[in-house]
């Protein structure tokens, strides 16, 4: 599968995740945002627009940037009240000083080169007192780490965090006032993942495999749940909030 027909299959299953459309997850991400009535926020790797849908609900403008033609052709569908633009996180097409807020849910870990820019550009597109919010999924404990890598490198290719190198990024771009969170969505389902995944069918069998055989450690820090046909996990996410002085 080529980089063009795995992107088109992600976009057309990507609103069936059970993990991307947990509302409990969702809304407290903007919660946390502290997102405000008279806010214009830049939705960074929107996607097919979840979060921009429900930030629009609460603020004056938002804007969904994503590199994805397939994903944005979602997203403008469905939702007629968000301006969609298709750009690179790493070279915004905006003004400095555009926005009070970025919004970016699980867009971080995709940016294998350049990450630091894309950082730089949040900081540059923010006011000053603007607010950078991030979430990402974690491993559960930096022991079982390895694991998680060795799971997701099957799948695409990505960077890993702990949360310490989550509030380590946003320090050195220089965001001042960090406050952090964690997340826990309990028993999500393997299989839905990996069949709303875009991957091919022996990837997610071989996904699969990994998460049956893998070692105590990390089945009691994911507490694993086997039943019929697939696994239950704890997915676990962080979020941490920076201010632009």
């Amino acid at each position: 599968m080529d980089s063009a027909e795995f992107s088109r299959a992600r976009a057309q299953r990507y609103n069936c995740l059970q993990w991307a459309m947990n509302e409990g997850y969702l809304n407290g991400f903007l919660d946390f945002a502290g997102l405000q009535s008279g806010d214009e926020v830049l939705d960074l790797g929107t996607g097919t627009g979840l979060v921009a849908r429900r930030a629009i609900r609460r603020v004056k403008k938002v804007v969904g940037l994503d590199n994805s033609p397939d994903m944005l052709k979602i997203a403008a569908l469905e939702n007629p009240g968000v301006g969609f633009v298709l750009g690179d996180a790493r070279r915004m097409p905006f003004r400095a000083g555009s926005f009070d807020k970025v919004l970016a849910r699980m867009i971080f870990h995709h940016l294998t080169e350049g990450l630091e820019l894309a950082l730089d550009e949040c900081r540059r597109v923010l006011r000053p007192g603007g607010t950078l919010a991030v979430s990402e999924g974690v491993p559960p404990c930096p022991e079982v780490k390895p694991e998680y890598v060795r799971i997701f490198k099957l799948k695409e290719k990505r960077l890993t965090f702990l949360p310490e190198d989550l509030a380590g990024l946003l320090t050195r771009a220089g965001f001042v006032n960090l406050v952090c969170r964690f997340c826990l969505l309990p028993r999500v389902s393997v299989r839905n993942w990996l069949e709303n995944s875009g991957c091919p069918e022996q990837v997610r069998e071989e996904i699969m495999r990994l998460h049956i055989d893998s070692s105590d450690l990390f089945k009691k820090a994911y507490d694993l749940v086997f039943t019929e046909n697939d696994c239950l996990i704890n997915m676990h996410f962080f979020m941490v909030r920076g201010e632009r002085p």
